[in-house]
């Protein structure tokens, strides 16, 4: 199989300044920016999201395309479910991340989608884990869980002020550190991924 065009220029433009990037000075976003992102989108992933952002809105995300429509279309379905069946196949039992761009319960949005995903997972031995700040959004889905599965939120402050401040439309921190809690007592493995604006 061939590389795409695309990802073949982005090895070359990598060669041929590799002394740059090795330099100390080019860091960790940039490296997302010219390379990394390139890539996913160059293999078929709406890594800028340009069919529309998460809800929450958040000030310091990195993707600044805003727009209200939902980003899970039905059409995407029988696609994951080829990747599933391709990853079992392969003996790949994941995890599957759920998600860094966007938010698998976004407030305010339908995501029943994300519920047939997650049943589409049932069917096959593929773990998938959860990275939301949707907060009791995301307890209509715990039934779902199995073992292997993770669940976790975002938790970049504990005051609700500064939260409403950068994260406008996400679930307030209390509320998310209550659905961890629930989340723990009904079995499920939990985790928090602790960021900063």
């Amino acid at each position: 199989m061939t590389a795409p065009k695309q990802i073949v220029e982005l090895v070359e433009r990598f060669e041929n300044n590799i002394g740059e990037y090795r330099a100390g000075h080019y860091n960790e976003t940039e490296l997302r920016r010219d390379f990394v992102d390139p890539f996913f989108e160059a293999l078929g992933w709406d890594v800028g999201n340009k069919k529309g952002n998460c809800s929450h809105k958040c000030n310091y995300c990195y993707n600044t395309s805003r727009k209200d429509e939902n980003r899970i279309k039905k059409s995407s379905i029988p696609a994951i479910e080829k990747s599933l069946k391709n990853m079992a196949a392969a003996g790949d039992h994941g995890p599957v991340h759920f998600s860094f761009i966007g938010d698998p319960y976004e407030i305010g949005r339908d995501t029943t989608e994300t519920r047939t995903i997650l049943e589409l997972f049932n069917q096959y031995p593929v773990n998938f884990q959860i990275l939301t700040k949707g907060g009791t959004e995301a307890c209509r889905d715990f039934d779902l869980y199995r073992e292997g599965d993770r669940f976790g939120c975002t938790l970049t402050f504990v005051d609700p002020e500064k939260s409403r401040e950068w994260e406008p439309g996400a679930a307030l921190p209390e509320n998310r550190i209550e659905t961890l809690k629930k989340a723990h007592t009904q079995g499920l493995e939990t985790w928090v991924s602790m960021e900063h604006p």
